[in-house]
């Protein structure tokens, strides 16, 4: 079997060769410590505490390739920054995850991981691991030093409540008579003469290859990691991950996980050994090879616990099945220890070295290398007659292959152990490897999506790069869904997936819940999808994020509208007297819009208010700090005042206008610009209190009328308003005369001035005028307007409009003008676009429920017939274009049932040459070719 498998991928590990160039060509990152952990550190003599901020954790998914995160704590005491890259996954769409049930094993989901490694900024010669399951919402961080010592922040074992803890490794209790590694040392196996270690840049020449590595977890394993099949393959994943990582940074050789199964308790593992690897060993191998032998591998490990980790145990010739019973090894892992957190970086380190010796690396300390390389263990030395009788431990940092963590501790130095394999341990693996029959081509297609992962946002009709990895991959498709998945539009097909990266026209489109797909031509089920949803927005130009004019309802009319409000309010007259134009709170009712977000540097928030009465607090507009708020502005007992929270302080600053009158209209306005928090009542300034810092972020619903379900309002509120900037004192002013002028003339947004290409139907968009209450829209094929208009409709609602059944390579004007009370303000300035032609265009034969069978013209009776097949009842217009994209017949079919149609058209006035025949499904195009030879 080809296993062992060449990866046509380009490199991207060697963080440390390649940081400066990723850097400039892939977009990074930056995250806070102090917004990942919800407390701030403790640590001194003991475990510091911490709770893991799991939303903010979750942005480590959707990161680009490079990240860096600041305020972390890196040792006791110390907080500095990390410096991160990417890497990629132990596990695909490929790898099978199967838990062991009393009926049978059965298929799991797979564990949404990601892995980062880089260093501590100031540090030379240190090294970091971070892993981040979503599932689990575990994180494990490992920092190591030159001089062996490593820290792990992890969950706190002690507490399960989402409690963190660094951890000092050195203080984990792992005596060297604790840890045995068993190994058949077969030197015959090896060439007589080690390998010269490899330089950095005869290893950067190397190709990448991939061994697959089947995993087995049993009871013991199960416990030791949380006790719930989730946890255990999260665990499982995070170690292998980072002992790929080691390996590929090292030796250009990376591991792909085919299979993995769970041992749970119910039942229990057929071994039965208790966390002892030897008797794991003897019991594995048979029961491999009677049970397994149809998993696909090229070496397998089996994983039990032992509190204090118990060592393991692995064979020599075991790549590619040279020896058909010993191509595994065995590990004992911690997991649970002493230490306050898991011992996840011993388990790294055994699982590491066992592999190790299937790619026949004695260990360091074996006189194969002349003279032991690590000096902490001398016996094997002394027994190989490459040390002198009577030479003493010399205790030194140590490496993978070495026992050093145990020797160094029976030292009084703790466990220091430092995860590298030396470079010549490092090249007698890959010379293993290179030299193994199994080489090949992957045997497995992959494509892996770096970009979108998720959570970014993007502006609509803008571009953005796609980039993915590929391997056994000639061409790849790319598409998008703007439903999560729902359903597909293809972007592009055909890429070759050598090229890695697509710029992107993103639609003219909102949608918080995009995804791109990627997927190979030749077999769609090779495919990668967006770990995540991200989002296309329109660009406000004014800042505007959120707008409720409340006319009739609670929508947002914002931008792409993300954020409506529902509630038990009542529609109300608004100040000027409109009816249904405001919404009224009566003390127990309120509007909110969930999932609402609050990431500015500045903001303002306005709207007009009136009070009932003035006793108590009435929270108006913000968002509940019991759960999770940015700002909320209220009247405490008459007096008009904001709240706001910024990081680094837990209790809120307040601000203070005057006090107010009941049953009196008012427009407020709260305006924070990075210096100041002003309030302004009726488009004055009446108060302004000195402020530095940064809001929070706060993922909360928004309430207007209520906080939560506490200080309700009783009045009314209309014209809601935040903005991702602070508005100027004469925009507030403008604001607060609202409704004694007609509106100004909106800015027109989207299609762009001058856009070409654009479908037969287009969605115009705008940006909101003040104090409008509807907007009236004309769409021309002149620009003055004149004769019959393509659209003329002077009462749109909203802030946008589609038109529709546009015609091919043609120019299109387009106006708006705002509407409210008083009249119609000035015409908008005036856009065009122009649509696509037919000139090259491909077949599109199906869409929205039909088929375009088949469209033909017979000469010899000058009639044309198209036949289309609908799922459903839809209404057809039929249009016959020349090449030039102008219509020569146009038919108005009208509604047809579910069923085959033909439609039929007189062409005896058409000289030859050729034609599209264009049918019209309720709005979706489908067209064929047509030719005719007379």
């Amino acid at each position: 079997m080809n296993k062992l498998r060449l990866l046509l991928i380009p490199v991207l590990l060697l963080v440390a060769c390649h940081a400066a160039s990723a850097q400039q060509r892939f977009p990074s990152a930056t995250l806070d410590g102090k917004e990942l952990f919800k407390n701030i550190f403790q640590i001194r003599q003991h475990p510091m505490l911490a709770q893991l901020n799991t939303a903010e954790a979750g942005r480590l998914l959707a990161a680009p390739e490079h990240l860096e995160i600041t305020n972390f704590p890196v040792m006791p005491e110390i907080y500095g920054t990390i410096v991160l890259q990417r890497r990629r996954s132990v596990v695909d769409a490929t790898t099978q995850f199967v838990v062991a049930t009393p009926t049978g094993d059965v298929p799991t989901k797979a564990p949404q991981l990601v892995l980062y490694t880089g260093t501590v900024e100031g540090s030379p010669g240190s090294k970091v691991w971070l892993t981040y399951e979503a599932g689990t919402e575990q994180m494990f961080a490992v920092m190591e030093y030159p001089d062996g010592q490593s820290y792990i922040v992890g969950p706190d074992i002690r507490n399960p409540q989402g409690s963190y803890t660094m951890a000092a490794t050195k203080k984990m209790t792992l005596p060297a008579s604790n840890f045995v590694c068993g190994t058949e040392d077969d030197l015959d196996a090896l060439p007589p003469t080690p390998p010269a270690p490899m330089a950095a840049d005869v290893l950067a020449a190397k190709s990448i290859l991939e061994v697959e590595l089947a995993v087995e977890t049993d009871s013991e394993f199960f416990t030791a990691t949380g006790g719930t099949v989730e946890k255990a393959q999260a665990y499982a994943v995070a170690m292998y991950a980072v002992v790929s990582s080691i390996y590929e940074d090292e030796l250009h050789v990376t591991i792909h996980i085919p299979w993995m199964k769970t041992w749970t308790n119910s039942p229990a593992d057929p071994y039965n050994v208790k966390g002892d690897p030897f008797l794991l060993r003897d019991k594995a191998g048979p029961y491999w090879k009677e049970n397994y032998t149809t998993v696909q591998r090229d070496i397998f490990q089996v994983v039990t616990s032992l509190s204090y980790g118990g060592g393991g145990y692995g064979f020599f010739e075991a790549l590619c099945g040279k020896n058909q019973d010993k191509g595994y090894s065995v590990i004992s892992v911690q997991g649970r220890n002493p230490l306050p957190t898991f011992g996840f970086s011993y388990d790294v380190y055994i699982a590491a070295h066992e592999i190790g010796h299937n790619f026949n690396a004695p260990h360091s300390h074996n006189c194969y290398w002349g003279a032991p390389l690590d000096t902490c263990v001398v016996d094997e030395g002394i027994e190989g007659k490459c040390l002198p009788e009577g030479q003493q431990k010399k205790p030194n940092p140590g490496s993978i292959m070495s026992y050093c963590g145990g020797t160094n501790n029976d030292a009084g130095l703790g466990f220091t152990l430092r995860m590298t394999f030396l470079p010549q341990v490092a090249a007698l693996m890959r010379q293993t490897a290179e030299a193994a029959t199994c080489i090949s081509a992957p045997a497995t297609q992959r494509v892996m999506l770096l970009n979108p992962h998720g959570e970014e946002q993007y502006d609509a009709g803008t571009a953005a790069q796609i980039r993915w990895r590929s391997s056994g991959v000639a061409n790849i498709t790319l598409e998008y869904s703007s439903n999560n998945g729902a359903d597909w539009t293809l972007i592009q097909a055909n890429i070759p997936a050598g090229d890695e990266a697509y710029n992107w026209t993103l639609p003219q489109t909102c949608s918080p819940t995009m995804r791109v797909r990627i997927s190979s031509s030749e077999n769609p089920a090779v495919a990668d999808t967006s770990m995540k949803a991200f989002s296309i927005v329109q660009n406000d130009a004014s800042g505007l994020v959120l707008y409720y004019p409340f006319s009739g309802n609670s929508r947002d009319e914002a931008g792409c509208g993300y954020y409506p409000a529902s509630g038990n309010a009542t529609l109300a007259n608004d100040r000027l007297g409109n009816p249904n134009s405001a919404y009224s709170f009566n003390g127990s009712s309120s509007l909110s819009a969930a999932n609402y977000i609050s990431n500015f540097t500045n903001f303002t928030a306005s709207y007009w208010f009136k009070l009932d009465n003035t006793t108590g607090i009435q929270t108006m507009v913000g968002q509940n700090w019991e759960i999770d708020a940015m700002f909320f502005t209220y009247s405490w007992d008459g007096r008009l005042g904001i709240a706001a929270y910024f990081n680094g302080s837990g209790v809120p600053f307040q601000a203070w206008g005057p006090n107010l009158t009941a049953n009196k209209w008012y427009h407020a306005a709260f305006v924070y610009d990075g210096t100041a928090m002003k309030i302004y009542l009726d488009g004055v300034q009446v108060a302004s209190e000195p402020k530095t810092g940064t809001l929070v972020t706060a993922k909360a619903p928004l309430f207007v009328g209520a906080r939560g379900t506490t200080e309700y309002t009783k009045g009314a509120i209309d014209e809601v308003r935040i903005y991702r900037r602070a508005l100027s004192g004469e925009e507030v002013l403008a604001q607060s005369k609202e409704g004694s002028v007609a509106p100004a003339a909106p800015l027109l947004l989207l299609p762009p001035h001058a856009a070409t290409n654009q479908p037969s139907s287009v969605q115009l968009q705008w940006q909101s005028s003040s104090g409008a209450s509807a907007y009236h829209v004309q769409v021309s094929t002149n620009d003055n307007f004149s004769g019959t208009l393509a659209l003329d409709n002077n009462a749109v609602a909203t802030t946008s409009q589609i038109v529709g059944n546009l015609g091919p390579n043609t120019t299109y004007f387009w106006r708006v003008a705002a509407t409210n009370s008083v009249g119609t303000g000035a015409w908008s300035t005036v856009f065009n676009f122009s649509t696509a032609g037919f000139s090259g265009v491909e077949e599109t034969t199906t869409g929205n429920g039909a088929t375009l069978a088949g469209a033909t013209i017979d000469p010899r009776t000058n009639s044309g017939t198209a036949t289309i097949l609908l799922e459903a009842e839809r209404n057809l217009t039929m249009t016959i274009y020349d090449l030039t994209g102008h219509p020569v017949i146009a038919v108005a079919v009208g509604p047809r049932e579910a069923g085959s149609h033909t439609l039929r058209f007189d062409a005896a006035g058409l000289p030859s040459g050729s034609y599209l025949c264009v049918v019209d499904v309720g709005g979706k195009r489908l067209v064929r070719k047509m030719v005719l030879a007379r």
